[in-house]
């Protein structure tokens, strides 16, 4: 009996342990394992039970047995740990002037202020119309806010008209 993955043929493999347990690789290569009782399968020594739901995550309970879970809000990921997205009100800065300042507060704050930021200043207005010429504004300053809260930024109009920006924010803690 042969399986055959890119067109390479493949002998199927069985194994059987000292505890009696049966694994086999799937077509794709994937190491499974049958056999125990109440529908558990045993991998690298970790018994593991339960049937998993869509958003599940194989969450260890013992050092010799996992199950499958729901994870915990909060649960520390690297998108929700450690990054912080944030964006000003429309705000109008005036004609060959600086504007701010403009207070932008993150969702939730960092613990501290050791984070990296990337601000952008963004036109609402249609590119290379008789109001917006090339590159109208900048954000000319920007300072951390106490406590990890946020961010507060001064935008710089040098063009000779009016322009409606919003700030994006995008930060990183170190």
């Amino acid at each position: 009996m042969a399986t055959t993955i890119n067109q390479v043929e493949f002998p199927k493999v069985f194994i059987a342990g000292p505890s009696g347990y049966i694994a086999d690789v799937d077509s794709t290569g994937h190491l499974l394992t049958t056999g125990g009782s109440g529908g558990s399968s045993v991998i690298d020594g970790v018994t593991v039970s339960g049937t998993p739901s869509v958003g599940q995550v194989l969450t260890a309970t013992s050092p010799t047995a996992a199950d499958w879970a729901t994870p915990s809000a909060g649960g520390g990921s690297e998108l929700t740990a450690n990054w912080r997205f944030a964006r000003s009100a429309l705000t109008t800065c005036l004609t060959a002037s600086v504007t701010g300042p403009v207070t932008i507060n993150f969702p939730t704050a960092f613990a501290d202020n050791y984070y990296t930021v990337q601000v952008s200043a963004v036109c609402n207005e249609a590119p290379m119309t008789s109001t917006v010429v090339a590159q109208p504004v900048i954000v000319c300053l920007m300072e951390l806010q106490a406590a990890g809260a946020g961010v507060t930024v001064w935008i710089e109009n040098a063009d000779s008209g009016t322009h409606y920006v919003t700030v994006n924010v995008m930060a990183r803690h170190d």
